[in-house]
């Protein structure tokens, strides 16, 4: 079997082509990664770079010795897009925020519009993540599937000194990338009022992941399951139908450009540079905090701040209502 591939790459070609034989690949196979890429919302510069990993590792297993057609190598990788990613108006948000507010775990939106997180952060956020009397909430661990060995059960591939805990299938939760991605942030008290009452709501789960999504097991019988990042993504496409909030461009919105706008609502409210560093995770500085009260305190004032900006910046009813 070819070598493993990055996480994030092995992550979209697994899934989709994990189970066909090396021999039997084709061009229509490698074509299949690109279009689970584009139709997950991420660009064709982001397919580009799983197709490159891809053709590495059929390369690997060619020169081991496996048998792969050569035509399979011959496709073309999808073109770099033109970024036209941005972050996300206040006024959306705050709309977005609102409408939220309206569907079941909702929440999960709310976490992503407010604060600058990452998509498999607040997927892998546990129970044990939340000290709602203090209003905290921990991010130290984040959703990852990781590939097996071969074929679909067995040992998985897991890099040396990489930590992770398994759920269940190929679903575990594993460390941030980067250790300064591993941080205390504080909540709101409006986010630590609907979080509280989610998970009142939320359905159990022997994971006590605070998300999940309910699907059949191999016997029909509906569980709960960790959520899918393609359910995710669509259930996000949802919320903007439901808000009616588009990109510029006429197009969805992309998760990763709450965070973009989450970051820019800090600014806006005039949170100091070290402060939005710390929080967005892009600082050796916000590593493990928890018991930092000044660190905590200063958090809290930041998202205070923040969260009147975004109430400013909401359109009146009466325009909402119109849309």
């Amino acid at each position: 079997t070819a070598p493993i591939a990055a996480p994030s790459p092995a992550g979209w070609i697994v899934p989709t082509i994990g189970n066909v034989r090396l021999d039997r690949l084709n061009p229509g196979h490698v074509r299949a990664v690109t279009t689970a890429v584009t139709d997950a919302g991420r660009t064709t510069t982001t397919a580009r770079a799983v197709h490159v990993t891809l053709t590495q590792m059929i390369q690997a297993a060619r020169a081991e010795g496996h048998t792969i057609a050569d035509n399979v190598v011959m496709v073309d990788a999808p073109r770099v897009a033109t970024n036209d990613r941005t972050a996300i108006p206040l006024d959306q948000i705050a709309t977005l925020i609102a409408t939220a507010a309206t569907t079941e775990g909702g929440v999960r939106f709310h976490l992503a519009l407010l604060y600058p997180t990452r998509q498999m952060e607040i997927l892998g956020l546990t129970r044990e993540a939340l000290d709602l009397d203090s209003g905290i909430l921990d991010i130290s661990w984040q959703l990852q599937a990781l590939p097996y060995v071969t074929g679909r059960s067995g040992p998985f591939r897991i890099p040396e000194g990489y930590e992770a805990r398994h759920l269940t299938g190929a679903w575990h939760l594993v460390r941030p990338k980067t250790a300064s991605s591993r941080r205390t942030l504080s909540l709101s008290p409006d986010v630590a009022g609907a979080l509280r009452l989610w998970q009142a709501e939320a359905p159990a789960n022997p994971w006590g992941l605070l998300f999940t999504e309910s699907r059949p097991d191999r016997r029909g019988n509906a569980r709960p399951m960790p959520v899918d990042p393609k359910s995710d993504t669509a259930a996000w496409k949802a919320l903007q139908d439901l808000a009616g909030v588009r990109h510029p461009s006429g197009r969805y919105w992309h998760l990763h450009e709450a965070r973009h706008g989450s970051v820019t609502a800090m600014r806006a409210a005039g949170v100091d540079e070290a402060t939005v560093m710390q929080i967005a995770g892009h600082t050796s500085a916000a590593v493990n905090r928890r018991y930092d009260h000044v660190s905590i305190e200063r958090q809290r004032a930041a998202f205070e701040a923040t969260a009147r900006a975004i109430t400013a910046a909401a359109p009146p009813p009466d325009a909402a209502a119109g849309r």
